[in-house]
C-alpha cells in the first residue's frame, strides 16, 4: 500500500500531513507512494512557478480521471490540443477591461458577507467576540459573485440555502475519500450499489441539472433579444461588443457564431467554472485572511 495507510483520510487531516509535518521531515519536495502510483509533493513556491508557468507540462495525469464524470473535458482536464484551442476562445472573457465591469457585483457580495459575518457574531445586540469558520461564508459569496459575473445569473447563495452549492460540498468530498479507499482499485459499477455510490450519482446529478438550467435559460434570453432586434428592423444581427457579456453569454454567442462548441462542450466549461470560480477563490481569500490575522502589523 506505499504511504497510503499513514494519510488520514479526511481533508484536514490529509492536508496536515502532507502539506505540514511530511515537508519539515523530507524537504519542499518528496515522493509518496499510495499502492502503485508515486506522486510527487511540491510545497515550494518557486517549484511550482516552474510548473505552473509552462507551457509544456499541460496535459493531467490519471489522478484527474476522477473529475471528467463532472467537468468533462473543460479547461481543467483537457488534453493540450483542446486546451490551447479553447484557452484562446475564453481568455477574452476574462480580460480585464471586462472585469472592470463587474466590481458592482464584486461590491454588493463584499457588503452582504460582511453583514453575515456581524450577525454569526452577534448574540441579543451585542457583538460576541468567539471564533467562527469562515470558509463556509466565503464559499457561498464566491459563489454568488461567479454565477453572476460569469453565468448572468443571481442564486442568492449567501441569504438562502444553496442545493448546487451542498451537491458540490458531497461530491467533492465523495471524491476525496474515494481516492484514499480501496474503491479506487474496483469496478465502477459496484461502487455505485452501495450507499455512497448511491450519493455519488444523485449529488452529479443535482450539479448538472443546475448548470443546464443556466445555460438554457441564458440561451433564451439571448434568442430574445435576437428576436427583438430584429423586429427593430435589423436583418442580420450583430452582438454589440462594447455591452457588459457574461462569461456564458461570450460562449453561447461563439457558438451561434459557428465556433467549435457543443452544448456538451457549454456544460463542461460552465461546471468547471462555477467549480474553480467559487472553490478555489475562497480557498485564497481564506488564507489571505489568516495572513493578515497572523500578521496584525500590516491589517
Amino acid at each position: 500500500m506505499g504511504n497510503a495507510l499513514l494519510i488520514p483520510r479526511n481533508p484536514h487531516g490529509s492536508l496536515e500531513i502532507l502539506q505540514e509535518k511530511w515537508p519539515k521531515i523530507y524537504g519542499r519536495i518528496y515522493r509518496v507512494w499510495v499502492a502503485f502510483q508515486a506522486f510527487i509533493d511540491i510545497s515550494s513556491p518557486s517549484l511550482m512557478e516552474e510548473i505552473m508557468s509552462s507551457q509544456k507540462f499541460i496535459n493531467k495525469g490519471e489522478v484527474y480521471d476522477p473529475l471528467l464524470p463532472w467537468l468533462g473535458e473543460g479547461l481543467l482536464t483537457a488534453k493540450e490540443s483542446k486546451w490551447r484551442k479553447r484557452r484562446r476562445l475564453l481568455t477574452p472573457a476574462f480580460h480585464f477591461q471586462i472585469l472592470d465591469n463587474f466590481f458592482d457585483t464584486f461590491n454588493k457580495n463584499a457588503d452582504i458577507l460582511c453583514q453575515q459575518l456581524h450577525r454569526s457574531l452577534s448574540k441579543e445586540g451585542e457583538l460576541n467576540e468567539r471564533e467562527i469558520e469562515v470558509f463556509p461564508f466565503l464559499k457561498r459569496c464566491t459563489l454568488d459573485i461567479i454565477c453572476e459575473a460569469a453565468m448572468g445569473i443571481q442564486v442568492n447563495a449567501q441569504l438562502e440555502d444553496s442545493e448546487y452549492l451542498n451537491a458540490v460540498q458531497k461530491f467533492s468530498l465523495l471524491l476525496f475519500e474515494n481516492f484514499f479507499s480501496v474503491w479506487r482499485l474496483v469496478p465502477r459499477w459496484i461502487f455505485f450499489l452501495t450507499t455512497k455510490g448511491k450519493e455519488y450519482k444523485k449529488s452529479l446529478k443535482v450539479i448538472h441539472d443546475f448548470t443546464s438550467k443556466v445555460i438554457t435559460d441564458r440561451k433564451k434570453e439571448i434568442d430574445q433579444e435576437i428576436e427583438m432586434k430584429q423586429t427593430e428592423g435589423k436583418k442580420e444581427f450583430e452582438f454589440e461588443s462594447k455591452k457588459r457579456r457574461a462569461f456564458l453569454d461570450l460562449m453561447l454567442i461563439a457558438a451561434k457564431e459557428g465556433a467549435d462548441l457543443t452544448d456538451t462542450d457549454i456544460r463542461n466549461e460552465v461546471d468547471t467554472f462555477m467549480f474553480e470560480g467559487h472553490d478555489t477563490t475562497a480557498s485564497a481569500a481564506v488564507w489571505f485572511l489568516y495572513c493578515m490575522g497572523t500578521h496584525p502589523e500590516h491589517q
